[in-house]
């Protein structure tokens, strides 16, 4: 599979032990957005989608409200980018449902392997139904 056909995916506040996963799993082109002192990673990732880069899926794994906030900026920003939001706590189903973004919980309790998590992130860039 050349480089043409990989996947890419967005990472903002995902944590290493999953981005390492990732990149051992080896059939996707990750770019991390991390935060720096301006600006968080969606706001980075937003910049990079307007400079004409596209991605395939972005994953926000900021925790609780801060998670949201990132969903709600991307979807403000991009009607089509499919988001996975993986999030801790279960009462923000329901706002992932009104921003059109996958929701995946991983805890807790700290139950969820990273094998389910790149799971779970395998569906959503193949059905690429993510997108509202």
């Amino acid at each position: 599979m050349g480089m043409a056909n990989m996947k890419t995916i967005a990472l903002c506040g995902v944590n290493a032990e999953i981005v390492e996963a990732l990149e051992r799993h080896g059939t996707y082109h990750l770019i991390s957005f991390t935060d720096s002192m301006e600006y968080r990673g969606e706001v980075q990732l937003i910049y990079f989608l307007n400079t004409g880069h596209t991605c395939d899926l972005a994953i926000v794994a900021y925790p609780g409200a801060a998670g949201l906030t990132a969903c709600d900026y991307l979807r403000g920003h991009s009607k089509t980018l499919p988001i996975l939001w993986l999030c801790e706590r279960g009462e923000f189903l329901n706002e992932a449902a009104r921003l059109g973004a996958g929701f995946y919980l991983i805890g807790p309790p700290k139950g969820v392997t990273e094998q389910k998590i790149i799971l779970q992130i395998e569906q959503a860039v193949q059905s690429g139904s993510l997108a509202p």
